[in-house]
């Protein structure tokens, strides 16, 4: 009875190890540990799932993990929530939605696959949408920061409108306000991001910091941007005065 006992569990060993290694990453295994990773904080572990050869249209693997580490940095451990996944061969796509400590992102995404000698990997499109648009809000948060409005005009469509005008009016306000005061700090409190094809709707609270003379004048206050894809980049349209 030992005997047999052993030899059956001998028989399952073997028969599972088996399974293991004919059965590469599937698109479905990758989202699961994907989400494990973002809810972990793992960087390691989202990049083992991704290509050496990764590239969208923000960067490589380097840009990715750079993107990912200030992620993780600011907003904490994040929710992945896949939703309704349709696949097509090497393409995953569905509609995701992402929470952290003061974020919640909302939109459509597409991961592409290729397989290398460990099975299926992600070639492409890991939140490019998010990091795209974050990376866009860090650049004026920098620009306001630094005292540097030029740098903010790369990330202003030509066809922004707000309530000052067009985009030369809005960079000549910011320069001006800018130029009134020794120094400003612009911290957000909570970013809302919702994105429908290549339009995107950001709300967040903030507080904006100026230093006039001995004085630190404080402000907190809401803002609804409006920006749109042109490109690899996400520019502003509107809601910045």
């Amino acid at each position: 009875m030992i005997k047999q006992l052993a030899f059956c569990l001998l028989i399952m060993g073997l028969a599972c190890t088996a399974c293991r290694h004919a059965d590469p990453h599937s698109p479905m295994t990758i989202i699961d540990e994907l989400e494990k990773a973002f809810s972990g904080k793992d960087i390691g572990l989202v990049m083992v799932s991704v290509d050496i050869h990764y590239q969208d249209e923000l960067g490589g693997p380097g840009r990715l993990e750079d993107d990912l580490r200030q992620l993780f940095i600011v907003y904490g451990s994040l929710l992945l929530d896949l939703q309704d996944v349709t696949m097509r061969a090497e393409k995953v796509s569905g509609h995701a939605v992402v929470e952290g400590k003061r974020l919640r992102f909302e939109g459509p995404w597409e991961l592409l696959f290729k397989t290398n000698h460990n099975g299926l990997v992600v070639s492409s499109g890991l939140l490019t949408d998010l990091r795209g648009i974050i990376s866009t809000l860090r650049e004026r948060r920098i620009a306001i920061e630094s005292g540097m409005p030029q740098r903010l005009s790369r990330y202003v469509s030509v066809d922004y409108r707000g309530e000052s005008g067009g985009k030369p009016e809005l960079l000549a306000r910011v320069t001006a306000d800018l130029k009134a005061v020794q120094a400003q700090a612009f911290i957000v409190d909570d970013l809302n991001i919702v994105v429908g094809g290549d339009k995107a709707k950001v709300i967040q609270s903030f507080l904006l910091i100026n230093i006039v003379g001995e004085k630190k004048i404080k402000n907190r206050s809401r803002e609804r941007i409006l920006m749109q894809k042109e490109g690899s980049l996400w520019r502003i349209t509107g809601g910045l005065g």
